[in-house]
């Protein structure tokens, strides 16, 4: 089995050999949705999809809204601090992330709180209806 490999979230060629792809079971993506500009979350998901086998899970692990609030105040004055620097960064709200998600075929499993105010999102990938026959 191989080990754990790079994934570049924006490039277009992220192709991995068939024998790759077969083995690959997860794919993990920690702290970088609210340092990156939207298109980020759109190409995190659209490769995912291209990657990921039904069933197979695409976990995210950073902090985030919920339901367009701050869920510390910590982490309000963080969003702030970085859309200062660059307005297109900033903490993601969890329904713009799952509404985009089901686009790409993936809905939302599981929700963890963790530490410092982050949380572990857990996305499964569904069938397609041609996956399905």
């Amino acid at each position: 089995m191989p080990g754990p490999i790079y994934l570049d979230v924006d490039s277009d060629r992220c192709n991995l050999n068939s024998s790759i792809r077969k083995e690959l079971a997860v794919i993990v993506c920690i702290n970088l949705l609210h340092v990156s500009p939207w298109r980020s979350v759109v190409s995190l998901f659209k490769n995912t999809s291209k990657l990921l086998r039904p069933n197979l899970n695409l976990i995210i692990y950073g902090p985030f809204k919920i339901h367009c609030n701050h869920t510390s105040k910590s982490n309000m004055i963080f969003d702030r601090k970085l859309r200062n620097e660059r307005p297109e960064w900033g903490l993601r709200d969890i329904d713009d992330i799952v509404t985009f998600a089901s686009s790409k075929l993936f809905i939302l499993e599981n929700s963890y709180h963790m530490p410092s105010n982050n949380f572990l999102l857990v996305f499964s990938k569904q069938k397609t209806s041609i996956e399905q026959i």
